[in-house]
C-alpha cells in the first residue's frame, strides 16, 4: 500500500504481505493496525463522517489510532510494526 493512498486525517484498509491492515494518517504520522475487530474478528472499515473505524458485525467503533470508542469490543485494534520504503508501507 502506498503512503499517498492515505490522506491526512483519514483511514484506509488494504493487504500487505497477506495481512489485512487498517492505516490511519494522523498529521503525517502513520498508524498501522491489523484490520480485525477485537470483539469477534470481523474486518473494520473507515467512516469519513465519524472519523472512526467501524465494525459492521456488532457495531464496535475505534478511534483513528485504534483505541476503543464504543463496544462491545474492549481491546484496541492491534498495532503492526512497519516501515516505509520508496513510498510504500512495508511490514516489519
Amino acid at each position: 500500500m502506498k503512503v499517498a493512498e492515505v490522506p491526512e486525517g483519514r483511514g484506509a484498509t488494504g493487504v500487505i504481505e497477506g495481512l489485512k491492515i487498517a492505516v490511519y494518517n494522523a498529521a503525517d504520522n502513520l498508524i498501522v493496525m491489523k484490520n480485525v475487530c477485537t470483539h469477534r474478528y470481523c474486518q473494520t472499515h473507515w467512516d469519513n463522517e465519524s472519523h472512526s473505524w467501524i465494525c459492521p458485525c456488532h457495531g464496535s467503533r475505534f478511534k483513528g489510532d485504534g483505541a476503543v470508542e464504543r463496544g462491545p469490543a474492549r481491546k484496541p485494534l492491534a498495532m503492526v510494526d512497519f516501515h516505509i520504503e520508496d513510498g510504500e508501507i512495508r511490514l516489519g
